[in-house]
């Protein structure tokens, strides 16, 4: 419940359904796991974006003993896929929102040097469907 002349649109995240990130992600787990992305639904493709906790897991289990990769990866795939804003993502790795766009850009060029770097988030998007 809003108080008086509270926004309740405040903590929307979503234009397609409209609630605070609790709601969505309860909405997108229960009905919307295995509707697939495509152009035909553009809005909805707000709402299939992958997890911050997925993409870690996801992360984690390909750079098990690399935890330096593990945490740059991290940060790139969640700041290209997660579909959250800077300040979510620093707060989850307990960096800046500046720091997330920074991290993100530096991995990119770190993947452009290693081919072996590249395969594994190659394997890491496949696996989360990205």
């Amino acid at each position: 419940m809003t108080s008086a002349g509270e926004d309740p649109l405040k903590e929307a995240t979503s234009s397609l359904i409209l609630g605070r990130g609790e709601f969505i992600d309860d909405i997108r787990e229960k009905y919307l796991g295995d509707i697939k992305k495509g152009r035909d639904l553009p809005a909805l493709k707000e709402l299939t974006k992958t997890s911050l906790e997925a993409i870690i897991k996801a992360v984690g289990q390909e750079f098990r003993d690399e935890s330096e990769y593990a945490r740059k990866v991290s940060i790139y795939l969640s700041h290209r896929y997660s579909g959250r804003r800077l300040r979510e993502i620093g707060e989850e790795f307990r960096i800046g929102e500046s720091a997330v766009s920074q991290a993100s850009k530096r991995f990119e060029g770190e993947m452009v040097k290693s081919r072996s770097v590249r395969r594994k988030v190659e394997r890491i998007r496949k696996a989360l469907d990205l």
